[in-house]
């Protein structure tokens, strides 16, 4: 038997159990209740700016060898770009990933600063409550200290200015709202309880308290007790679009509604559209990447040949 004939057989066979799994978590959504409100409310955004960030790293023998860069998209009447790259090696070679994503973010979080001096809208890609939470490590490393330390500058000049610096997450798997429900399910997130119960209407919950584990674990002193207070929102911007949930921080969590109405204002399908700009400018090519490793060891071999045998091209990794 061809393996399409297996594959239609299975599904036809495991379809009605499977649609009973589905009815049954339905089910257990009946007595929950979501909160869900349309601010009637028009803001004009004049300016605003987003930022991301992309990496890209190439591991020869022991050693792996990152490309970073980060973008802040300032949208005013024309589009303007602060650019950031930097290129590191991660030595000790141990939590590869980890500490290649804290040195990119570090970067975003310069770049936002830099945003400020021409907006006071940030948007982030990504959660702020995420970034205030703890990295498990078993010791410190250079990256996470510049990590914490731009971090750290950001929110400080973000609360001093009363920036309204919004972090969006766009595939959120969080489950706050169930958790505070009476009938919280495992497995399942708040965006898909929302889908199920609130349908495809426009519309957003009331920003709540997010609890953020804070880096005390990790720094001598308690740089980020003042920045603990984070507050989230579940957003839909437009008809039949993506749940996204929208952070903020405590000096703006009670312009919820503000927010709401500016996202929508900079929205396309449903997505704030600077930040869908700001990644496809900083995210790294393979050829960017491929040109790098080649112009590395050419630059390498001139001052020893030997190198060569080491930079033979093992695994590369893109994000």
């Amino acid at each position: 038997m061809e393996y399409h004939e297996l594959w239609v057989r299975e599904i036809t066979k495991k379809a009605s159990a499977i649609t009973d799994t589905f009815r049954k978590k339905k089910n257990e959504l009946s007595n929950v209740e979501i909160n869900w409100i349309t601010p009637d409310k028009d803001i004009r955004v004049d300016r605003v700016a987003a930022v991301d960030g992309g990496m890209g790293i190439y591991e020869a023998y022991g050693t792996a060898i990152y490309l970073v860069r980060a973008t802040a998209v300032i949208l005013d009447k024309k589009v303007n770009f602060i650019r950031k790259l930097e290129m590191g090696v991660v030595e000790p070679y141990n939590y590869v990933n980890e500490r290649v994503r804290w040195a990119r973010d570090a970067l975003e979080f310069k770049c936002a600063i830099d945003a400020m001096k021409k907006s006071n809208i940030i948007l982030l890609d990504g959660s702020i409550s995420g970034y205030l939470n703890v990295p498990k490590m078993e010791s410190f490393c250079s990256e996470l200290e510049e990590y914490f330390k731009w971090l750290i500058k950001m929110l400080e000049l973000a609360k001093k200015r009363k920036i309204f610096l919004i972090g969006v997450s766009k595939d959120t798997k969080t489950d706050f709202l169930l958790k505070n429900s009476d009938r919280y399910i495992e497995g399942m997130t708040d965006a898909t309880a929302i889908d199920i119960l609130i349908g495809d209407s426009i519309g957003m919950t009331p920003s709540m308290k997010v609890e953020s584990v804070q880096a005390k674990k990790v720094l001598k002193e308690d740089y980020l007790k003042e920045f603990s207070l984070v507050y989230s929102s579940y957003m839909r911007l437009s008809k039949g679009a993506r749940i996204i949930r929208v952070d903020m921080p405590e000096w703006i969590h009670d312009k919820d509604e503000d927010l709401f109405a500016i996202l929508r204002e900079i929205s396309s399908n449903g997505y704030p559209a600077p930040l869908h700009i700001a990644h496809n400018d900083a995210t790294i090519p393979k050829e960017l990447m491929a040109k790098t490793s080649r112009l590395l060891r050419n630059l390498c071999i001139t001052n020893d040949p030997e190198i060569m045998k080491m930079m033979k091209e093992k695994r590369r990794r893109f994000f």
